[in-house]
C-alpha cells in the first residue's frame, strides 16, 4: 500500500503543478485537495483494472517464494532442536 500512496502523492504534485504553478518558480510541495482526490481516484482505479494481474504475481512468484522460505527457517529450526542447539 506504502507504494500506492507515494505514486497517488506523485501524481497528485504533477496534477497540481500543471493545474496550478507557473514558470520555473512554480514547483509545488504538497498538492490542494482536489488534486490529491484526482490523484488518489485515479491510482486506484487503474490498480483495480490490474488487480487480476496483481492477484497472478502474488499466486504465482510470491506465494511459492514465501512458503519456500517458510519451509527452509521451519527446516532449520527442527534441526536444531534435535540436535539440542534450543535449550528452554
Amino acid at each position: 500500500m506504502e507504494t500506492l500512496e507515494l505514486v497517488s502523492m506523485q501524481l497528485a504534485v504533477a496534477l497540481h503543478e500543471d493545474r496550478h504553478c507557473t514558470g520555473e518558480s512554480g514547483r509545488a510541495t504538497a498538492p490542494c485537495d482536489t488534486c490529491a482526490a484526482e490523484a488518489r481516484s485515479t491510482v486506484s482505479a487503474r490498480a483495480h483494472r490490474h488487480g487480476q494481474d496483481i492477484i497472478d504475481v502474488i499466486n504465482e512468484c510470491a506465494i511459492p517464494r514465501l512458503a519456500a522460505y517458510v519451509e527452509k527457517n521451519a527446516n532449520l529450526a527442527l534441526n536444531a532442536a534435535t540436535r539440542g542447539e534450543w535449550a528452554s
